[in-house]
C-alpha cells in the first residue's frame, strides 16, 4: 500500500486513468497525482471525477513537484488514520 502514486497519462499500456480508477478501487486513501504533457480538459475532468490528488502539466519544476507529493502524503496519512478509528 502506497501513500502517494505518481503516474503519467500517456503510456503504452495503461494510461494514467487507468491506474488512477485502479488505485481508487484498491486503497482509497492512497493519492493519485497524473503528470501529462498533453492536457486535455476531458481528461482533467474525469480526472477530478475520479479523485485524483492533482493534475500537472509538464514541464515543471522538481521543487514544485516535490512540495506536491509531501502534501499528497500528509492528506493520505490523516485519511488512513480517519479510516482506522
Amino acid at each position: 500500500e502506497f501513500d502517494v502514486v505518481v503516474t503519467d497519462l500517456k503510456m503504452k499500456g495503461p494510461t494514467g486513468l487507468d491506474i488512477l480508477h485502479f488505485v481508487r478501487e484498491r486503497s482509497p486513501a492512497t493519492q493519485v497525482i497524473i503528470i501529462t504533457g498533453y492536457a486535455s480538459m476531458e481528461a482533467a475532468r474525469e480526472a477530478e471525477f475520479s479523485g485524483v490528488y492533482d493534475f500537472i502539466t509538464k514541464p515543471f519544476r522538481m521543487e514544485t513537484m516535490g512540495a506536491m507529493i509531501k502534501k499528497a502524503a500528509k492528506k493520505a496519512g490523516k485519511l488512513k488514520a480517519k479510516a482506522d478509528r
